[in-house]
């Protein structure tokens, strides 16, 4: 299962650069794993439809309870089959359908596929909340496409809000249910539901998120605006996959909590009212994707009520109609996105006669539309005679008459606007756009007939069919009747007449209600969450002009005085003992805190911007010079770095600003109130370095490290800390630097084109250099600056160190494990050279110096860090395990290489395409005039 899923994140990845070569090829590539996925379960089939299970899991943090459980069972497998099934359908299908962004939409599609199969594996509520986040993220992408249209936007960020929204209220519940569980593990709570008050009280949230993910009113209005996205969109995500996440997630809970007080109430009140009033709904819908989707609310009502009831013929029922639903209404979505593309509408207004036109596809769109109507022997009608025995008698459940009636009145509706459907989109003569429109080639048909046909051979081949469905439904007992089974033909019995008076009814409506205006309107959800955003962001506004007023002074002022008033205060209640500290254990220190105080001292006087980075940097020179007093080398060597490279990047901001700080306009007391605030600051922070040492009561840590270093193959415990033992706090790091890098850029660079690649193409970082033109310059980059303002010796010495200082920066990084030094160390000092050959020769220089994209460097220094990290599960390791390599190579005897050096590579490289991107946007020329000097040079491109 993590095979399979890894498979999905790795194609998904990678379908981007192969449509480029495969075209539209692609699709067959895409729809591959999702078919590897059906064949997969399938296997496993025989032996989870017997009662037993499949699990998996990858141990991240056992000791934290972090741990990546999957399990396969009935429900699961039934599950993975129409999520895998249906998405390889729907990407062969996008082959004919999709006519640009091919790529794109391949990877996103697979990997929602991906997101969705992790989902409904998940035995962990945690790990099935990030994959059920995972699926909003995706469908937000796929709703959006590349945000061109303003509906798809809107539509978008509509979906986004309502469904994470119910999320986070579903994730508290989780964490309500897990605590009062006393696990997190799904098959645990099950096999040992907890009970109280808190338990009810996690019911509700969990059902919230449910319903805002299933689309169940008042929550439902996201759908019917998703419907901008592109049909196969559509087919998948919003009738057999996504939104039958919140479905699944009642399935999954209800043999533990439907005896809960408040989950059968809930659950049958929503459902059944979603299916009638959705229902009603889609009979005024004129667009037949519109139709479609209020259709899809109203079936999934009906799920939601027959899942989440807790008995076997209600959970016999809703497994059949889940199936089915994924069928029908799948194929009823893709037969629309055909006909929309044939002849340019969706609109029954504007159709006619399409079945003349098509009759293949009418065909199997009719025996869809058949099966939605719950029409014999299709699949739909086992479901739906199952359903009826359900709740008219009430039986099992103890439930009024009501539940049935409103069942009746639900199903009559069902047949209704199936019966709209097939009519406004088939029925008639060939109108002009009908007549003019092109036959769908047989591979477009194909995934229509497949879906279609799965819901005849399933309803007639029933025994197979319950073979599934009693695998799930068997966990609730059987009702006092007996144990009810799935059959075509039970006899004469009151739900087969309540079954034909469905048909009738339905058929009664679809007469007396043909046209949309004959259907009365019901109120509008989507004008109450406009107003309602609309509300929402006018207080925005009103609070953003209150307390975002433009000034870093005042940010840093509420800020810091926050600290100061909250752990502050808290640490003074407290009053804990400042112990013994000693004064200073070098006579060295002092001479260095009167060098450091005087410095930030002198920070607040200057008026200078330069002097006051140059003295700021003093500080942190001074606080390196503490560590090398105290023994921390690694530490001393670190801060020397930043502080270095920290310096050069602000002074080549300072280039563009003024040289002097602006006058203040502050008054007296504010800058009263600033001074005061920091120095409680600065108190506090005192006040908590001294504590903080006299209230530890475990040991240290450090003597851990020190004991275990050994096992890494390091002697240099820093460095074992960073690569080994906190290995998963650097990944975290350093993807936060490369990310703020990325931020820093969008936010200085001026114009995209600045960079450019060393070979002339797009997507690089500099202009080329231009060799071949001797009678102009013989340096690269020669022109970018005045003559007076160069130094012939300093270029000619760094273009003779930059080798050297590249070598020193690669001895930092291999000897790290033994020496003080490491990725990190050798990261700046490799940054620091090119930084010291952008001064001298400018980008111009830098790009004859550094001929990969910065990007490029960045991102593969991630990607081999995330690498190792991720290698060891797939020999028996936990993440990020470092394992001691031991060579015995002829000449150089015998060699130990741990891993983690390879991590520490891939933190170097991001830092030094970090530096990169970084000089890309803080410099684009070193002229004085600020013209970029490529611009002088004909041909070049910037």
């Amino acid at each position: 299962m993590l095979f399979l899923l890894a498979a999905h994140a790795g194609v998904a990845a990678a379908i981007p650069w192969w449509q480029r070569r495969l075209g539209r090829a692609v699709w067959i590539v895409a729809a591959l794993v999702p078919l590897a996925t059906v064949v997969w379960a399938s296997t496993r089939a025989a032996a989870v439809l017997d009662g037993g299970d499949y699990q998996e899991a990858l141990s991240w943090a056992p000791s934290l309870g972090l741990t990546i459980d999957l399990r396969l069972d009935a429900l699961s497998l039934l599950m993975l089959w129409i999520v895998a099934g249906v998405g390889a359908l729907v990407l062969l299908y996008c082959r004919y359908y999709v006519e640009r962004d091919a790529g794109r939409q391949a990877a996103l599609l697979l990997a929602f596929a991906g997101t969705m199969a992790g989902l409904v594996l998940a035995d962990n509520l945690f790990v099935l909340y990030v994959f059920w986040e995972l699926t909003t993220v995706a469908s937000f992408l796929l709703i959006e496409g590349r945000g061109e249209r303003e509906e798809e936007r809107r539509a978008a960020r509509q979906a986004l809000l309502v469904t994470t929204a119910g999320g986070l209220v579903m994730l508290l519940g989780f964490i309500m249910l897990g605590q009062s569980a006393g696990t997190y593990r799904v098959s645990e709570i099950l096999a040992d539901p907890p009970r109280g008050g808190t338990v009810s009280a996690a019911v509700v949230l969990v059902l919230i998120g449910a319903f805002a993910k299933s689309g169940q009113m008042p929550l439902h209005g996201w759908l019917p605006a998703a419907m901008v996205a592109p049909t196969p969109v559509s087919a998948y995500l919003h009738a057999a996959a996504m939104v039958k996440a919140g479905v699944y997630l009642v399935a999954r809970l209800a043999p533990a909590l439907a005896e809960v007080p408040p989950w059968r109430p809930m659950v049958l009140a929503v459902g059944l009212t979603t299916m009638v009033l959705a229902a009603w709904r889609a009979l005024r819908a004129t667009d037949l994707k519109l139709l479609l989707a209020y259709g899809t609310i109203s079936e999934l009502g009906l799920l939601t009520a027959l899942l989440g009831a807790g008995t076997r013929t209600a959970a016999l029922a809703g497994t059949v109609m889940l199936l089915a639903h994924a069928m029908f209404k799948a194929a009823l979505f893709l037969t629309v996105g055909i006909l929309d593309r044939r002849t340019g509408t969706r609109d029954i207004r504007e159709l006619s006669g399409a079945g003349r036109r098509m009759p293949v596809l009418c065909a199997f769109a009719v025996l869809a539309a058949a099966s939605m109507a719950g029409l014999p022997p299709l699949l739909g009608f086992l479901g739906k005679e199952a359903a009826l025995e359900a709740f008219w008698k009430g039986t099992d459940i103890g439930a009024h008459a009501l539940l049935g009636v409103a069942l009746v009145i639900g199903s009559a509706l069902t047949v209704a606007y199936a019966a709209r459907f097939v009519t406004g989109a088939f029925g008639g003569r060939p109108n002009e756009a009908v007549s003019r429109a092109e036959r769908p080639a047989a591979g477009f048909v194909a995934p229509v007939a497949v879906l279609s046909a799965a819901g005849l051979v399933l309803g007639a081949g029933y025994a197979a069919t319950a073979a599934v469905a009693t695998a799930y439904a068997d966990v609730y007992p059987p009702g006092p009747h007996g144990p009810y089974d799935l059959a075509l033909w039970h006899g004469f019995t009151p739900v087969l007449g309540l079954s034909a008076l469905t048909l009738v009814l339905g058929g009664l409506v679809h007469v007396r209600g043909r046209k949309a205006s004959d259907v009365r309107r019901l109120p509008d959800v989507q004008d109450a969450f406009d107003r309602a955003t609309a509300a929402l962001n006018r207080l925005a506004t009103v609070v953003t002009r209150h307390t975002q007023v433009g000034s870093l002074p005042v940010y840093l002022t509420v800020l810091l005085a926050t600290l100061v008033l909250v752990p502050g205060v808290a640490l003074a209640a407290a009053a804990p003992s400042l112990g013994s500290p000693q004064a200073w254990w070098s006579p060295v220190e002092p001479f260095l805190a009167v060098v450091v105080l005087g410095a930030a001292a002198a920070v607040v006087a200057t008026r200078h911007r330069l002097t006051g980075v140059l003295l700021a940097g003093a500080v942190g020179y001074g606080v390196a010079a503490v560590f090398v007093v105290r023994g921390a080398p690694d530490l001393a060597l670190t801060q020397f770095l930043v502080e270095t490279m920290t310096l050069v990047m602000v002074v080549f901001v300072l280039r563009k600003m003024p040289p002097r700080f602006s006058p203040g306009r502050s008054t007296a007391r504010a800058r009263v109130l600033r001074a005061a605030v920091a120095g409680a600051v600065g108190v506090l922070v005192t006040w908590f370095a001294l504590v903080a040492p006299a209230a530890r009561t475990a040991p240290a840590i450090s003597a851990e490290y020190a004991e275990r270093a050994p096992e890494t193959g390091a002697k240099n415990i820093v460095n074992a800390i960073i690569v080994d033992f906190r290995a998963l706090d650097t990944v975290g790091e350093i993807a936060v630097l490369l990310v703020t890098a990325i931020g820093v850029m969008s936010l200085v660079r001026v114009r995209g084109a600045d960079e450019r690649t060393v070979s002339g193409g797009p997507g690089g970082m500099f202009p080329t250099a231009h060799w071949d033109e001797p009678e102009r310059t013989w340096l690269p980059g020669a022109d970018e600056r005045p003559g007076g303002e160069r130094s012939v010796l300093l270029e000619v010495a760094t273009r003779l160190l930059f080798p050297s200082i590249l070598l020193l920066s690669l001895f930092l990084l291999f000897s790290g494990h033994y020496h003080p030094g490491g990725g990190f160390s050798g990261g700046l000092v490799a940054g620091l050279a090119f930084v010291l050959r952008y001064l001298v020769g400018g980008r111009t220089d830098l790009g004859a110096a550094a001929r990969v994209p910065a990007g490029v460097v960045a991102g593969s220094g991630l990607l081999l860090a995330a690498a190792v990290g991720l290698l060891p599960p797939a020999f028996g390791g936990v993440p990020l395990e470092s394992t001691l390599v031991t060579l015995h190579p002829p000449v150089l005897g015998t060699v130990e290489i741990a891993t983690s050096l390879f991590f520490d590579v891939g933190v170097y490289l991001l830092v030094v395409g970090v530096v990169l991107k970084l000089l890309t946007g803080v410099g684009v020329t070193l002229r004085g005039d600020g013209t970029p000097a490529d611009t002088e040079r004909e041909g070049t491109p910037r």
